[in-house]
């Protein structure tokens, strides 16, 4: 980073400031302001410069995929098999290939941290409940919490581009 006008410290408690609404207003559903800041540490582990907003904007969801894909799965399978064991079945099945992306794919090996980010903040998204219910349809369900979870991770990356933003450099 270059010389700041305004200290890193000072910006980080600015960008605080402009996220707070969210987490103060937005109720349960305010996990996902914690999302958005672990992306937004994403955003500087990648080096802070704007094209990391595309990166995680396209990382993010392609690691959620691979979770609602297992969700969508593990509740098909529910129907059939109790859902622990159909839940073992979707991580069997999805994890293994992205984690198996991650050691053949360039994109997914490039942007592994955002990715896998992407895998384990659905899961918790969706997990925890704490997205919009646009839908009661439960198969649904997953893509709901992937669209959520998206949405503030993306939210997330911009967090840091304002905090890098609001610092001046000269």
């Amino acid at each position: 980073m270059g010389k700041a006008r305004i200290p890193f410290n000072w910006a980080v408690v600015l960008t605080v400031i402009i996220s707070l609404p969210f987490a103060m207003l937005l109720g349960k559903y305010s996990l996902d302001t914690w999302i958005s800041f672990m992306m937004w540490g994403v955003y500087f582990e990648y080096g802070a410069v704007p094209y990391n907003i595309k990166r995680i904007a396209l990382a993010f969801p392609w690691g959620g995929l691979f979770a609602s894909l297992w969700q969508t799965l593990a509740l098909a399978l529910s129907f059939k098999i109790p859902l622990f064991f159909a839940e073992i079945i979707g991580d069997i099945v999805f994890v293994s290939i992205i984690a198996y992306l991650a050691m053949v794919h360039k994109f997914t090996q490039e942007n592994m941290l955002a990715s896998f980010q992407g895998l384990g903040l659905v899961l918790a998204t969706f997990f925890t409940g704490f997205y919009p219910h646009f839908s009661n349809a439960l198969l649904l369900q997953p893509w709901l919490a992937l669209l959520w979870a998206t949405i503030s991770g993306i939210f997330g990356a911009i967090l840091g581009f304002i905090n890098k933003t609001i610092m001046f450099e000269k």
